[in-house]
């Protein structure tokens, strides 16, 4: 049997105790061999919550808690072998996190703790990709990842933040994407990836930013933004192989976009 990651089994502990909650409903499917499962919800006042777990294929496995949350919804769908899915609400409320896997040995993590009215929702087919989503004391944040191919890594943190949406599409092999957003309220950081051993990175604190990096049609790209105080807007978009862009605003109101075509470019920026 499948052996539970040392996250997933300090949930299992952290969360175990009594059930007080009402009205919550589970429903697992599993066929094929070696599959493991795990559901738990608890604490006074959870009620309303929806789990649905499915798995096909062979040693896929699920974890879903829900722990002092209302309204919250999760759905975690493995098909095929080998898949990981992890899923943890804690003290919120009106939470939704979804992950669908397809293919072979993905791995995905779903973490909101101490939020409101959040949504985290991944979803993996092809083969290894990796995605993970942590959401820690913030409202109304919304995090999306989407991947398809082989050898993908995404992650968004979501960090005493408000109001901010990540979305990260991957497709192709070995990129790798990532979003932080901390002490952040009303930003947006978008990432689309499409080729082979990308690599993007979007950080945003302060207010209102707007990040977007498209990387499409070649491979062994770099683009950074950082972006700092009120109101920036930073744009990337790289067509070719071993481009390099990085980004920096401070300040309020600022605004750039870089295109680069082709091969072999640099571009370093601060605002």
């Amino acid at each position: 049997m499948k052996t539970l990651t040392p996250i997933a089994a300090a949930l299992l502990f952290a969360v175990s105790g009594s059930v007080f909650a009402d009205n919550n409903e589970a429903t697992l499917f599993q066929t094929g061999d070696g599959h493991s499962a795990f559901v738990d919800q608890t604490g006074p006042g959870t009620h309303d919550n929806d789990v649905l777990q499915s798995q096909s294929g062979t040693y896929n496995n699920a974890i879903a808690v829900q722990s002092g949350t209302e309204f919250s919804h999760i759905e975690q769908q493995q098909s095929g072998g080998h898949n990981d899915a992890g899923s943890f609400q804690y003290g919120g409320r009106l939470n939704t996190s979804m992950i669908i896997q397809s293919g072979y040995k993905n791995d995905a993590t779903s973490l909101q703790v101490g939020e409101q009215e959040s949504d985290a929702q991944i979803n993996q087919s092809d083969y290894f990709n990796d995605a993970h989503v942590s959401q820690f004391f913030g409202e109304r944040n919304i995090a999306d990842i989407n991947q398809s191919g082989v050898h993908n890594d995404a992650d968004v943190y979501q960090i005493v933040a408000f109001d901010n949406l990540a979305m990260i599409t991957q497709a192709g092999l070995g990129n790798d994407a990532k979003v932080v957003q901390v002490y952040s309220s009303g930003s947006e950081a978008v990432i689309e990836q499409d080729g082979f051993g990308n690599d993007a990175g979007i950080k945003q604190s302060g207010d209102d930013h707007i990040a977007n990096i498209v990387q499409s049609d070649g491979g062994k790209n770099c683009a950074d933004i950082v972006q700092s105080g009120t109101g920036n807007f930073a744009g990337v978009s790289q067509i070719g192989s071993y481009n390099h862009a990085y980004l920096s605003q401070t300040g309020m109101g600022q605004s750039i976009l870089i295109t680069q075509n082709g091969n072999g470019h640099s571009a370093v920026v601060h605002q």
